[in-house]
């Protein structure tokens, strides 16, 4: 991550419109920027620009439309 790519603490807009408001960096990898999400227990991964593209978009729909299975959320009712 370089400077000019730190999120923390910005809000950034999802593809339906609404606010998500940028916690503390975790880490990177080849395809972009992990963060902490704040007031959730949950991450954000913001894309580096060159690796966004509409076959990314769409390994993503079906991703979230196909969610594997959480032992944790059976188990504990909660993830």
């Amino acid at each position: 991550m370089s400077e000019t790519d730190d999120y923390t603490n910005q809000c950034v807009k999802t593809e339906h419109e609404k606010l998500v408001e940028i916690g503390e960096y975790i880490d990177s990898g080849k395809e972009g920027d992990i963060y902490n999400v704040k007031s959730k227990q949950s991450v954000v991964k913001i894309y580096k620009p060159d690796r966004r593209s509409k076959e990314i978009k769409q390994k993503l729909q079906v991703m979230v439309s196909n969610p594997p299975e959480d032992p944790t959320l059976k188990k504990r009712g909660f993830r």
